[in-house]
């Protein structure tokens, strides 16, 4: 028997918040934080840092918002492959 495990990819929009302008930041991260129901501000660090196997919705939802701020949607996102065996997000 071969077991095949699926590569898991995590998505990472930490860079994307990083290009928002100072004075527009905090709004930024508000808006991010409702729209991904995050009632805390780590629960909210934890998924800027990484989504795993980010759903094409969440994924345009997050570019649509850091786009009301100007940032590209090609600058939004860091993606990685993970091993089995790193489990960052508990969710």
């Amino acid at each position: 028997h071969i077991i095949i495990m699926a590569k898991k990819i995590s998505y990472s929009f930490k860079k994307g918040t990083e290009k928002v302008a100072y004075e527009n930041y905090a709004a930024a991260n508000k808006e991010l934080m409702e729209y991904l129901d995050c009632c805390t501000i780590q629960y909210y660090y934890r998924k800027r840092n990484s989504i795993i196997n980010l759903p094409a919705h969440v994924k345009e939802g997050i570019e649509k918002i850091l786009g009301k701020y100007g940032v590209a949607p090609e600058d939004v996102w860091t993606i990685k492959e993970i091993d089995d065996g790193d489990n960052r997000e508990t969710d």
